[in-house]
């Protein structure tokens, strides 16, 4: 394995990438998406055994995308809620 630009790579002989390239080729959309959850399980994996690097406890996660700085999850600044009794017009 090698290490580009923060991506992990792996180098494998020509002949070996061209077969990889061939099965995934003639693999049916099912089976495609089954090797890709079956990726994603063992990159889980092994994110997981190394000490899950670069995870933020739920709290941070809810601050950075809930950004509780007066705005909401949309980033516009939240409006106030009226009260029923402001809905009515003043008696002149």
């Amino acid at each position: 394995m090698i290490h580009l630009g923060g991506e992990t790579a792996v180098v494998v002989p020509l002949t070996e990438y061209r077969r990889l390239q061939a099965l995934d080729q003639l693999a049916s959309p099912h089976e495609r998406e089954g090797a890709e959850a079956a990726a994603t399980l063992e990159e889980y994996r092994e994110w997981s055994a190394a000490g899950r690097p670069g995870a933020i406890s739920h709290e941070q996660a809810r601050r950075l995308l809930l950004r509780h700085d007066g705005c909401g999850s949309s980033g516009r600044p939240e409006r106030s809620i009226r009260q029923p009794g402001s809905w009515t017009t003043p008696a002149v």
